[in-house]
C-alpha cells in the first residue's frame, strides 16, 4: 500500500508543478514530468505488489479499469510531450491520474486468469486513453484555430500543424486499440463461453465505438468532412467513450 500513497503524492505534487509552470514565470522545466513520471512507476509497483499477492491484476471492475486508463493516460502524455509542448494539459493529466489511482485501492481483482483476457483488457485502457487525447487535442485545435482568428494567441503549445497530426493519430491509435478489444474479446469469449459473441452490453458498446471510430478514420483518408467537423465528433465520441467506460460492465 507504501507504493500506492507515493504515486498519489506523486501526482498532487506534478498537478500543482504544473500549475506553477503555466501560472507563473518560474523556471521548472523538468520537475513536472519528473512527479508525473513518479507517480506512474509507483503506480505500476502498486499492480505489481498486488499481483504478487492475488496472482492477478486489480482491474477486474469500473473503479481498476478507470485507474488503469488515468494512468495509461500519463504514459501517453509523458510519451508525446518528449517531442511536443502539452503543458497546458498536464495539470488536467496529473490530476485525473490521482482521482483514478485513488480508486485503484477499493478496486477488485480480475475475475479470470485467462492471457486473452488480460490482453482484452489492455487493449481497451489504451483505447480508452487514446479516444480521450483524440478528443482533448480535438478540444485544443478548435481553440487554438478560433484564437488564431480572433490573434488572441498568447499562451505556449504545440502548433496547430502537429495538433491536426496528432489528431488523427489518437483516432486512428484507439480504433486499432477498440478493434483489439474486440478480437481478443472474442477470442477469450471462445474459450471460457464456448463462443465467439454473446448480448453483452459491453461488447455492443464497444462494437458501437469501433464503428463510430472506423468511420472517423475513414474520413480522414476520403476527406468527405471539414477538418473542423471531424475535431467535433472527435470530441463527441470521447463523451461516448467515457460513457462507455463508466457506466457499461460486462454481464458476466
Amino acid at each position: 500500500m507504501i507504493s500506492v500513497f507515493i504515486s498519489l503524492l506523486a501526482y498532487i505534487f506534478a498537478f500543482f508543478s504544473f500549475l506553477l509552470k503555466n501560472f507563473s514565470k518560474k523556471e521548472i522545466k523538468f520537475l513536472p514530468n519528473f512527479f508525473l513520471t513518479l507517480g506512474f512507476i509507483f503506480y505500476i509497483l502498486t499492480l505489481l505488489e498486488r499481483f504478487v499477492q492475488t496472482k492477478t491484476f486489480p482491474v477486474g471492475d469500473v473503479y481498476g479499469m478507470i485507474s488503469l486508463v488515468g494512468n495509461l493516460s500519463v504514459l501517453l502524455f509523458l510519451t508525446f510531450s518528449r517531442k511536443y509542448e502539452f503543458s497546458p494539459f498536464g495539470a488536467f493529466v496529473s490530476f485525473f491520474a490521482f482521482l483514478s489511482t485513488l480508486l485503484l485501492i477499493p478496486s477488485k481483482e480480475l475475475g479470470f486468469s485467462n492471457p486473452l483476457y488480460a490482453l482484452h483488457i489492455t487493449s481497451a485502457g489504451f483505447s480508452y486513453a487514446f479516444l480521450i487525447f483524440a478528443g482533448f487535442t480535438s478540444t485544443a485545435r478548435l481553440l487554438i484555430e478560433r484564437k488564431l482568428r480572433e490573434k488572441k494567441v498568447d499562451f505556449s503549445f504545440a502548433p496547430l500543424k502537429i495538433l491536426k497530426k496528432l489528431e488523427r493519430v489518437f483516432i486512428i491509435a484507439g480504433f486499432v486499440g477498440l478493434t483489439l478489444t474486440l478480437i481478443f474479446g472474442s477470442l477469450w469469449a471462445k474459450v471460457y463461453l464456448g463462443t465467439h459473441w454473446v448480448n453483452d452490453p459491453k461488447l455492443l458498446v464497444t462494437l458501437i465505438l469501433w464503428l463510430y471510430y472506423g468511420f472517423l478514420a475513414h474520413m480522414f483518408i476520403f476527406k468527405h468532412f471539414k477538418p473542423s467537423q471531424i475535431s467535433y465528433l472527435s470530441i463527441l465520441g470521447m463523451f461516448l467513450s467515457l460513457i462507455a467506460l463508466l457506466f457499461f460492465r460486462h454481464s458476466f
